[in-house]
């Protein structure tokens, strides 16, 4: 069974003979009795169809069904000729001529499919391009690009065309797929050749040799460089060795820098190089390992190192130190200089680095200290420096052994990390911001404090430390930050941003850097609820109104100073009342003498009343105005009112804007 790319007549089955076998590829003209299915009109038509195949099969037999959707009739095109430079394992240009054989055609489409696995159009297996006009007998060359895999093969790799368009009359047609072969050129290689090298173990030298362009394009701006997978012994002294361009068949000498460390043992080593270029389409390549056999020699000298260590973090300071040992006659007046051989590796602001030693048995060993930085570009990776000794030999004569190449790993940089964050923040209200912190290592820490060093604009933090002491790596801490949200704030999310300070193992003073968290802003709402116990009053009489007051804050507060306000026919002997103190959710009961006149009609009247008071971290606030209705009654009415306490909160308490209703406070 075959699909087949088709135009403008009905989607049917196919009959056909099968042939027997397997063919590779190829492309056959058969002219099918097409039948259309049940949803399309009952008849059949004929038509020529050109049909590409790869790896099609078929079995022996007869009347095999084949879905296709048939091309227009005179839609006919051929492939003319075709040209690439693609390699394996490469990109290049496709340029495919196809001649129209059949109608004229209009905003011609050329559409391309790769029917191979390994042939693509960037990063897919088709791609488009448009010709707009297109006579009959008329070429047109399509050009595009293209890429295989490096397990490709050099045969040819199959590409169907199929040409969208419109006809004299503005129908839509569509070419039966027309199929073509592109050849791949060989993968671009290099050989290495003449390999030599003066490498001592503890010493710098060089890897010498020849790279050949092997073919079959030519390589722009290469550079010789180490495997970054490279031999843990040998060590580059510089990222690459510049070949600049070379044709096929052209070869360029290069010496490239390198460390062997001190502790290699020696013999042949296997290094492996690879050669960096562009290709001729500008696109950056990469050219399989080269390998270079290198001996590396016994050292010569009569201090050897012992170890090397360091417990330098990238992007901090710390010391690396260096242990060597006397193994030939006993020293005086010695010193020892550790070079650096990276740029992101400094002591103070050098490269270089000497400490006095003095007196140097033979058979003794010392271990020279030096501070040293490593910048923010540094990674937790191994770096190369050279330590040599310089002394008075048992003559008095001044020597000088080494240098000696060591490697230092640099520890990963100190990190933490935050999670779980969590808040009571509310606009208008004070509330808390709480995290988790994490020590993720390398070292333990110690006197950590996490500071918040950023805020969203409307956010008061009210303290903005929190001290957490020692942190093991992997431990972890939980931390809160009381911060106050304005009234003029918004709900939803905000960001806060935290630091952690710390010493480390050796008491020296670092920051992290800022860690990202984000946090919820809950939506305003009533400071207070306040609901009625006792609020009627007989006509020409006075009543005490009992009003139950609770804290919706989620924070504790006090000195809360309420005040009561009335209109005529109402009014008020005492008009102030004052709670010590509430908890989040607690209630107190406040009560105010009011009197009804005798000229007063039954009926309801509002009774305002706002609260002064301060907050856990001492602020003075002024709450909102609250509502609550005063029943005046006769007093044979006041039977039918029950006691009720009703909660007057955000939802029932009107708050008291607009002309009429604003009053001085205070």
């Amino acid at each position: 069974m075959s699909s087949f790319v088709g135009g403008d007549l009905a989607v049917g089955t196919v009959s056909s003979d099968a042939t027997e076998g397997v063919e590779r590829f190829f492309t056959q003209s058969n002219e099918y009795s097409a039948t259309t299915d049940a949803a399309s009109s009952t008849g059949t038509a004929s038509s020529v169809i050109e049909s590409s195949f790869f790896e099609a099969r078929a079995s022996t037999g007869t009347n095999d069904r084949i879905d296709a959707i048939v091309a227009s009739p005179e839609a006919e095109f051929e492939v003319v000729s075709v040209s690439s430079d693609v390699p394996v394992g490469g990109t290049g240009n496709v340029s495919v001529t196809i001649e129209n054989t059949g109608e004229d055609a209009t905003n011609a489409v050329v559409s391309l499919q790769s029917l191979s696995g390994v042939l693509s159009f960037g990063h897919s297996s088709n791609t488009s391009r448009f010709v707009g006009e297109w006579n009959e007998g008329e070429d047109r060359t399509i050009e595009v690009q293209a890429q295989l895999t490096r397990t490709a093969d050099t045969t040819e790799h199959p590409v169907q065309a199929v040409v969208s368009y419109e006809d004299d009359s503005g129908n839509s047609s569509r070419s039966a797929p027309v199929a073509f072969g592109v050849a791949a050129d060989g993968e671009q290689r290099f050989s290495l050749s003449d390999v030599g090298g003066d490498l001592r173990a503890g010493e710098s030298g060089t890897i010498s040799g020849t790279i050949t362009n092997e073919g079959p394009n030519i390589a722009t701006d290469a550079v010789l460089r180490l495997d970054h997978e490279g031999h843990h012994d040998v060590i580059a002294r510089q990222s690459n060795y510049v070949l600049g361009s070379l044709g096929p068949d052209e070869s360029e000498a290069f010496e490239l820098p390198v460390a062997v460390n001190s502790t290699a043992e020696p013999g042949q080593r296997q290094v492996p190089l690879v050669v960096e270029y562009y290709d001729s389409n500008a696109n950056p390549v990469q050219s399989r390992t080269l390998t270079a056999r290198i001996d590396i020699d016994d050292e010569r000298d009569d201090f050897e190192v012992v170890s090397s260590s360091t417990d330098v973090q990238a992007g901090d300071t710390g010391t690396i130190s260096v242990t060597l040992e006397n193994t030939g006659a006993n020293a005086s007046e010695a010193t020892v200089n550790l070079r650096s051989l990276s740029e992101g590796i400094t002591f103070g602001h050098t490269a270089n680095a000497t400490q006095f030693v003095g007196e140097w048995p033979v058979g003794e060993q010392r271990t020279i200290p030096l501070n040293a930085t490593a910048s923010n570009q540094t990674t937790s990776r191994s770096y190369p420096f050279q330590a040599s000794v310089s002394y008075d030999d048992a003559d008095g004569d001044r020597s000088r052994a080494g240098p000696f190449t060591v490697g230092a790993t640099l520890r990963p940089e100190q990190s933490f990390d935050i999670a779980n964050t969590n808040s009571t923040l509310r606009v208008g209200e004070e509330g808390t911001v709480t995290t988790v912190v994490t020590n993720r290592g390398p070292q333990n820490v110690s006197n950590a404090v996490v500071t918040l060093v950023a805020h969203s604009q409307n956010s008061n933090p009210q303290e903005t430390q929190a001290a957490i002491g020692s942190l093991s790596v992997g431990e972890s801490a939980t931390v809160s930050v009381p911060v106050e949200t304005s009234t003029s704030a918004e709900a939803g999310q905000r960001q806060f941003s935290f630091v952690v300070e710390y010493d480390d193992q050796d008491g020296d003073a670092h920051r992290s850097e800022t860690l990202d968290t984000r946090v919820a802003v809950a939506p305003q709402r009533d400071e207070f609820s306040v609901e009625r116990v006792n609020t009627s009053i007989d006509i020409g009489s006075s009543e005490t109104v009992t009003l139950t007051v609770i804290n919706n804050r989620e924070t504790l507060v006090r000195n809360i100073n309420a005040k009561a306000f009335v209109d005529d026919p109402l009014s008020t002997s005492t008009s102030d009342a004052y709670i010590v103190q509430l908890n989040p959710r607690e209630s107190a009961q406040i009560t105010f003498h009011v009197r009804a006149s005798d000229s007063a009609s039954t009926g309801q009247y509002p009774l305002s009343v706002d609260f002064e008071y301060e907050t856990a971290s001492g602020d003075s606030k002024l709450s909102q105005t609250y509502e609550v209705p005063v029943s005046v009654v006769t007093p044979a009415e006041r039977s039918i009112f029950p006691l009720l306490g009703v909660t007057v909160g955000l939802s029932t308490v009107l708050v008291l804007l607009g002309v009429g209703w604003v009053r001085s406070r205070r």
